[in-house]
C-alpha cells in the first residue's frame, strides 16, 4: 500500500487536481512524475492480446484448407471430450485430408 493524498481547488470557473505522495520530509512528489524517480507510478502498460481466429475452411474435394489470423497454437482431438494435443503441423495455413472425425482448435 502506498499513502498519496489529493488536493482540490477551484478558482475561476476551473477545476484543479492534483495527486501527490509526501516524503517523510515532508516533499510533496506528484504521481506520475517523470522527472522524479521516487514518484509513484499510477499505470502500468499492457499490450493488447488479440486472441487467434479461424478463417472460413476452404475445401477442395477430400482436403480442407485451415487457416487463421493471430498467433496461437492448433490443438486437434479425434473425438469431443478427448484430450486435446498439439497438432504436429503448425504451419498457417495448412490443407488436411477430410477422412475421419478430428476436430480443431486454437488455444
Amino acid at each position: 500500500l502506498y499513502p498519496f493524498r489529493m488536493v482540490t481547488g477551484q478558482g475561476s470557473g476551473n477545476a484543479n487536481l492534483e495527486w501527490f505522495s509526501v516524503k517523510a520530509d515532508g516533499t510533496r512528489v506528484l504521481v506520475n512524475d517523470a522527472s522524479d524517480p521516487s514518484a509513484l507510478l499510477a499505470f502500468r502498460a499492457v499490450g493488447a492480446v488479440v486472441p487467434p481466429v479461424f478463417n472460413p475452411p476452404t475445401v477442395s474435394g477430400d482436403t480442407v484448407t485451415l487457416s487463421w489470423t493471430g498467433t496461437g497454437v492448433l490443438e486437434e482431438v479425434s473425438a469431443l471430450g478427448g484430450n486435446w494435443n498439439p497438432s504436429a503441423n503448425q504451419g498457417n495455413p495448412q490443407t488436411v485430408t477430410a477422412t475421419g472425425a478430428k476436430f480443431y482448435r486454437l488455444r
